[in-house]
């Protein structure tokens, strides 16, 4: 089977008024099959947003931002299609969640408004068949009362019910892929595990093909089958979520299972990584870890790794692994 989308060598670039250009997001690669789900991992500032929304060149309407590399949706390149063309892509083909639900929703119109006016960009609905189709989609994000729903504002909402009609919206145009991006972080513990329930059995529901943003893998173990752990920018591990979460092969993905909370697990020691993400403008020489790493040598302060290729489906970018194999 081919993949659904092909990402190669990603590059995003920020220019200011000086010129200056600084490297937000660099040698990102991967492939997705239809009906998978890929998870992007790493803490806030490590590129995982940015990579996100190169796929659907939001960020591009930003004119300081410059994007690289090769997206191929569908086998076409995202990055050679019109901005006409992509108008068409968004919304209808790749549905997008939102980290912050709450801001992704229009303060001055109803949820019922909102989403007609969706479905309306996307379907050519007759006016009985709109009404009939917006309660299906509150129904599918598991919002029984629908009628009350519809005649309320986002303020009137509670962060969990957000998050739901986001889901609603992202899913309108009946999308082949949808990318979610960290859509649990504003909510409580409880309203996030339902959340993470309904996204699972939509993706069961509507076999949808899902990138999905998290800083926690525990989360990421519950949704997906490949993971790409991102650092400063760029990928520092990938592979099949089973063989990470078991053996995770670099200090930055060590660092991330330490600090992680397993749910099934009633004591656990938590440490954290010392230190904080580099700023873009600020990464250092060499490997972009070896500052917070503890098995950090010369050659890592001297020279960035190459991303290992250890099997057909590991990979990690680690001095420590320039002979090792699978």
């Amino acid at each position: 089977m081919d993949p659904i989308l092909q990402v190669k060598n990603l590059k995003v670039v920020h220019k200011n008024q000086k010129q200056d250009k600084t490297v937000l997001v660099e040698k990102v690669s991967f492939n997705l099959k239809k009906g998978e789900v890929l998870g992007f991992v790493g803490e806030s500032g490590c590129g995982k947003t940015v990579s996100c929304l190169s796929i659907t060149r939001l960020h591009t309407l930003n004119s300081n931002l410059s994007i690289s590399g090769e997206i191929v949706f569908d086998n076409k390149n995202i990055l050679d299609i019109s901005e006409k063309g992509m108008q068409d892509i968004r919304g209808n083909r790749i549905g997008y969640v939102f980290q912050d639900p709450s801001g992704s929703l229009n303060p001055c119109f109803t949820i019922g408004n909102q989403i007609k006016e969706v479905l309306k960009a996307h379907n050519r609905l007759s006016k009985s068949s709109l009404s009939l189709t917006v309660d299906t989609l509150l129904k599918q994000v598991a919002i029984q009362d629908t009628h009350s729903i519809k005649k309320k504002y986002p303020h009137e909402l509670s962060g969990g019910q957000a998050q739901r009609i986001c889901l609603a919206l992202a899913l309108a145009g009946n999308p082949e892929l949808l990318i979610a991006d960290e859509p649990t972080t504003a909510l409580d513990a409880v309203t996030r595990v339902q959340i993470i329930e309904l996204i699972k059995h939509l993706i069961k529901e509507n076999n949808l093909t899902v990138v999905f943003v998290s800083h926690d893998l525990e989360l990421i173990q519950k949704l997906c089958q490949q993971v790409l752990v991102l650092y400063g920018g760029a990928v520092l591990e990938s592979g099949f979520t089973k063989d990470i979460m078991k053996n995770p092969l670099h200090p930055y993905t060590q660092g991330l299972s330490k600090c992680t909370v397993h749910l099934d697990k009633e004591q656990q020691n938590l440490s954290s990584i010392e230190g904080t993400v580099p700023t873009p403008a600020n990464r250092p020489k060499g490997c972009r870890f070896h500052p917070r790493c503890s098995q950090c040598f010369s050659m890592c302060r001297e020279k960035e790794p190459p991303l290992f290729q250890l099997n057909n489906y590991r990979s990690v970018r680690c001095w420590l692994f320039e002979k090792e194999g699978f």
